[in-house]
């Protein structure tokens, strides 16, 4: 006759989630450790860390970015200039007007300018073949004993 005999590891102590540890396991998740690597900063195994923090783990990321999200909007609100910019621009959707810089703006004056000039070479170069194969069909025209018919 066989008995089950349980052998407890006296080593291992088992592993209660707290709440402290539930954060600590959501703030990992948002910062991209895997269940192996939770499991070696709680001193536990993975198989106990998919077993008591499924829900950390999988909304872990979307936890700590509403806590950021919140803690944020109460710098926002509290009158934090920087906190308002960053908000603005990220969740309103708001553009800041760029300062005229006057080196920039002759830069850009330059380029217009090179580029008219460029475009004003081309243009020539396009007439100046033009008359080419005019005076070139005139010539022809002009040739006694040209085959060409007109």
């Amino acid at each position: 006759m066989s008995t089950n005999v349980v052998i407890i590891d006296p080593d291992k102590i088992p592993h209660y989630p707290t709440p402290e540890s539930r954060e600590f396991v959501a703030q990992l998740v948002a910062v991209g450790l895997e269940v192996p690597q939770i499991a070696f900063c709680l001193k536990c195994t993975p198989h106990e860390v998919t077993y008591h923090y499924k829900d950390e783990l999988e909304f872990g990321l979307s936890l700590v970015n509403g806590k950021v999200g919140a803690a944020l909007l109460q710098r926002c609100l509290m009158g934090d200039v920087n906190a308002q910019k960053f908000w603005l621009t990220t969740r309103a959707r708001w553009v800041a007007a760029d300062k005229e810089d006057p080196k920039k703006a002759e830069q850009q004056g330059q380029l217009l300018q090179d580029r008219k000039a460029f475009m004003d070479d081309i243009l020539q170069m396009v007439a100046r073949g033009k008359e080419k194969e005019e005076r070139a069909t005139v010539t022809q025209r002009a040739t006694p004993g040209s085959r060409r018919t007109q």
